[in-house]
């Protein structure tokens, strides 16, 4: 897994430094990319196949979210792409484009990392809860917009076919032409971002503005506590497990050290049992080395 990440940083570096227009006018840079591509797709290839052939179910893995992100990701790195200076970009750029989606093969350190896993299953297990408080959050977003759109609309020019406002007494062209426009520019201030490319300058409209920013700290404030919840009780959750895998493995290593010297004990006391069943003591051995001991004695008098 370390070579295929050193790979995919190999392959982004030279994918950034193929969007300086200095380096795309160079034969020999456009060289080198050309191969780093082809190299690094040929890669990316041989090890999908071999996922393919090594899963349990491969119809199974054909269809899992990561495999097709890697199959969109590998097969642009095939296809010709047109060098001219007249089209840099080539004539496929946006499949060229996807290529990109190779980066997101580092998710793939979550089967062999453990804080990457349990940062997955949080946006996993509170993906849910997101999705209820966004589709809140979008409902008053296109309530704030529509609104909008008619408080800084005053009338419609038929002949230039264009809605036009009143700024402080002046008639001009509104920004909000549309409810799309609306719709940017209430994503751009929910985002707290706030370009100022279009603003509102009606009283309402104006009123309109202060309710979406309200909006927009919602926005930020409830995704981020129900993600910072979640993973905070599957940090928790992973040490609970982690200590009882651990006391697990002790518990089983205290047991088996106590059979083998279970075992050990048991092969010691078979130097000790009897023919007949019963034991023979230390004593009973030791006066019966003694008596053998006067027998040999006797008869070297004898003798």
């Amino acid at each position: 897994m370390a070579f295929s990440t050193m790979v995919v940083l190999l392959f982004l570096i030279v994918f950034m430094i193929d969007t300086f227009p200095q380096y795309r006018v160079r034969s020999d840079w456009r060289r080198i990319a050309a191969n780093v591509n082809l190299s690094t797709a040929i890669f990316f290839a041989l090890e999908w196949v071999l996922r393919f052939y090594s899963f349990p179910r491969p119809s199974r893995f054909m269809f899992q979210p990561l495999t097709l992100v890697d199959l969109l990701g590998i097969i642009p790195g095939f296809v010709y792409y047109s060098h001219s200076n007249e089209n840099s970009f080539g004539y496929a750029k946006w499949l060229r484009a996807l290529q990109v989606l190779r980066v997101l093969r580092v998710l793939r350190l979550a089967e062999y990392s453990v804080e990457i896993y349990v940062m997955v299953r949080t946006l996993r297990k509170s993906l849910l809860q997101i999705l209820i408080v966004m589709m809140i959050i979008v409902l008053f977003l296109l309530t704030a917009c529509f609104l909008l759109f008619y408080a800084e609309n005053d009338s419609l020019d038929v002949v230039n076919v264009r809605w036009l406002r009143k700024n402080h007494g002046v008639v001009e062209t509104s920004p909000f032409q549309n409810v799309f426009f609306c719709l940017y520019w209430g994503l751009v201030t929910v985002t707290t971002v706030g370009y100022g490319d279009y603003t509102p300058v009606s009283p309402w409209g104006q009123v309109i503005a202060c309710f979406t920013m309200i909006i927009g700290v919602f926005t930020i404030v409830f995704p981020t506590s129900i993600i910072s919840n979640t993973f905070a009780n599957e940090w928790r959750a992973f040490h609970r497990a982690q200590k009882l895998r651990e006391q697990r493995n002790l518990h089983r290593e205290y047991e088996h050290k106590r059979h083998d010297l279970t075992k050990v004990w048991q092969y010691a006391n078979q130097d000790y049992e009897a023919p007949g069943g019963n034991s023979r003591s230390a004593g009973d051995t030791q006066s019966e080395e003694l008596r053998m001991a006067g027998a040999s004695q006797t008869g070297h008098q004898h003798l």
